[in-house]
C-alpha cells in the first residue's frame, strides 16, 4: 500500500443583555493571499450543521435582574375583631431585603426576608364620643416564590409555574389589658394578595427576551473562512435559524440551549460572498442534538499520485507462467472525461525481451481510506501494442494484477484537510474572546473523482459544535 507524503432576555425596559454578554465572533486580519490563478468560484455541497449556544445566567446576576423590578413592600389594612373597643383596624407596611436566588433541579427559589410595622387602631367609646388610640408592632416575614416547569414556547416566549408563600411571624399588642396577636391578620391580608403577586412574577417571566443577547453571535457567525491556498479554498458558514432547545437550572445557574441551525460549504477559487440574514427563531427543537457537519474536497494532484505509485509499486511485475512476466514501470496518471488514464513502460521477459509503452482507463474508488483504480481496460492502440509484443499474454489476468497492486493510503491528506480546517477556525478561535470550539469527532471519506489534473476526495467531517455566549 502507498503512503504519500502530508502535503483545518430585555426585562420589560431592562434588556438581558445587561447581564448576558455575548463573545463577539470575529476573525483575525488574514495575511494578504496571493490572487488565484482562476477567479471562477468551484463550491461543493452545502450540508445543514447545528451549532449549540449555552446561554447561562448566574443565579446572583438572576437576582439583580428580578430584584429591580419585584415590588419591595407590601401594605394594606385588615379590619380586626376587639370586643372591648370599636372601629378597630390594622394597618400594616412590610419591607423585603434584597433577593436571594438559588437554581437547582431545574428549579429556581426566590427568597427574602421581611420586615415592617403593624399599627392596630381603634376608639374607646366614651360619654361624648370615642376616643382613639393606637399601638404599634415590629412584624418579620420570609417569603419564597419557586419557580419550576420552566421552558420557552414556541413563539419564544417563557414560561414558569410560579408558588408564592409569605410566612408572618407572631406578633402581639395589648389593648385594654388584652394581648393582640397582629401576625395573623397581617397574614390573611398578604394571603389574600398572593394570586395577584404569583400573576404578576408569571408576567414578570413572559417580559424575559433573551434575543438582543443572540443578535451579535448570530450576526457574527455569518462568515468566509480561508483554509487552503494553492488553490485558494474557503469555509463559508450561514446562519439560517436558532430554536430553543433545553431550559435548565442547575448549580446556582440558569442555562438555556439554544440551537443554532447554519449550511456550511467549501469553495474553491475567489473568495465568496457571504449574505447577512435577518435573525431567524423559530420553534423550539428539542431533543435536537448539536452536530457539526462539513464535506470538505481534498484536491490530490494526479502528479502527486503517479509519483506514490512510482515509490511505493513501481515496477508491477505479473507472472505470466512459463518463465515469462510482464513488469510496468514509469506509471503517471491523467484525467480524461472523469476517468483516468494510466500511461506506463512495460517490458515482458522470458523468451525473449519486448518493450513499449501501454495506456489503460481506470476510474477511481475509494475502499475506505485507500484509493484503487477499477474497471481498467487497455485502449485500443495500447491492446494491440502489448498484443503484438506477447500475442500469448493474457491480458484479463494484467488487468487484475493491475487493480490488485495499485493502492494509494489518503489517511494524511484528509488529515491534513483535517488540520487545514482546524487551523481556519483559529480565525474564530483566537479574536478577541474565546467564541466557537469545534470538537471533529471522525472523518469518513465519502467519494472521489478526477478533474483538472487533480482527483477530488470529498471527506465529510463531523463533531460538535458550540459557540460560547456568557458573562463577562
Amino acid at each position: 500500500m502507498c503512503m504519500p507524503t502530508t502535503f483545518i432576555l430585555p426585562l420589560l425596559a431592562v434588556s438581558v443583555a445587561s447581564i448576558l454578554s455575548v463573545t463577539r465572533v470575529s476573525a483575525q486580519p488574514r495575511t494578504a493571499q496571493p490572487e488565484p490563478a482562476s477567479s471562477s468560484i468551484m463550491s461543493f455541497d452545502e450540508y445543514k450543521s447545528s451549532f449549540l449556544l449555552p446561554i447561562s445566567i448566574e443565579s446572583s446576576r438572576l437576582a439583580q435582574l428580578i430584584d429591580a423590578h419585584a415590588p419591595r413592600t407590601l401594605r394594606g389594612t385588615q379590619s380586626l375583631d376587639i370586643d372591648v373597643v370599636g372601629e378597630e383596624r390594622l394597618e400594616y407596611s412590610i419591607s423585603r431585603s434584597a433577593l436571594s436566588v438559588n437554581a437547582a433541579n431545574d428549579r429556581i427559589r426566590l427568597t427574602t426576608s421581611l420586615s415592617g410595622y403593624a399599627t392596630a387602631k381603634w376608639c374607646y367609646h366614651v360619654l361624648f364620643g370615642c376616643w382613639n388610640d393606637q399601638k404599634t408592632a415590629f412584624i418579620t416575614a420570609q417569603a419564597n416564590a419557586t419557580f419550576s416547569n420552566i421552558y420557552i414556547g414556541n413563539n419564544w416566549t417563557p414560561h414558569a409555574d410560579v408558588a408564592l408563600d409569605v410566612n408572618v411571624q407572631s406578633a402581639t399588642i395589648s389593648i385594654a389589658g388584652f394581648d393582640i396577636d397582629v401576625g395573623g391578620p397581617v397574614q390573611r391580608a398578604i394571603d389574600r394578595e398572593l394570586p395577584g403577586l404569583s400573576r404578576d412574577a408569571i408576567a414578570l417571566v413572559a417580559a424575559l427576551d433573551i434575543t438582543p443577547a443572540l443578535a451579535d453571535a448570530w450576526q457574527a457567525m455569518h462568515q468566509t473562512l480561508p483554509v487552503s491556498t494553492d488553490p485558494d479554498g474557503w469555509l463559508s458558514i450561514q446562519p439560517d435559524s436558532l430554536g430553543i432547545s433545553a431550559v435548565t437550572a442547575a448549580n446556582d445557574q440558569v442555562n438555556v440551549s439554544i440551537v443554532m441551525s447554519s449550511t456550511m460549504a467549501m469553495h474553491f477559487g475567489t473568495e465568496p460572498e457571504t449574505e447577512q440574514r435577518p435573525m431567524n427563531r423559530v420553534p423550539v427543537v428539542p431533543d435536537t442534538v448539536p452536530a457539526f457537519r462539513v464535506r470538505v474536497p481534498v484536491l490530490v494532484s494526479l502528479d502527486d499520485v503517479g509519483a506514490q505509485l512510482n515509490a511505493c509499486c513501481s515496477p508491477v511485475v505479473v507472472a505470466l507462467g512459463d518463465g515469462q512476466s510482464v513488469s510496468f514501470s514509469d506509471l503517471n496518471l491523467e484525467d480524461q472525461g472523469g476517468r483516468l488514464s494510466l500511461r506506463a513502460d512495460f517490458s515482458i521477459s522470458g523468451h525473449s525481451t519486448l518493450s513499449g509503452t501501454v495506456r489503460i482507463l481506470a476510474s477511481p474508488f475509494l475502499d475506505g481510506d485507500v484509493l484503487r483504480l477499477d474497471t481498467l481496460e487497455f485502449v485500443a492502440d495500447s491492446a494491440s501494442t502489448l498484443a503484438q509484443a506477447a500475442p500469448g499474454v493474457a491480458q484479463p489476468l494484467i488487468i487484475e494484477r493491475l487493480r490488485d497492486a495499485l493502492l494509494v493510503d489518503l489517511f494524511p491528506y484528509y488529515e491534513d484537510a483535517r488540520t487545514r480546517l482546524e487551523a481556519s477556525l483559529d480565525y474564530l478561535e483566537t479574536g478577541p474572546s474565546v467564541a466557537l470550539t469545534l470538537d471533529m469527532d471522525g472523518v469518513t471519506l465519502v467519494s472521489v473523482t478526477a478533474g483538472d489534473g487533480n482527483l477530488v476526495v470529498i471527506a465529510e467531517l463531523t463533531g460538535e459544535a458550540t459557540i460560547g455566549v456568557g458573562g463577562p
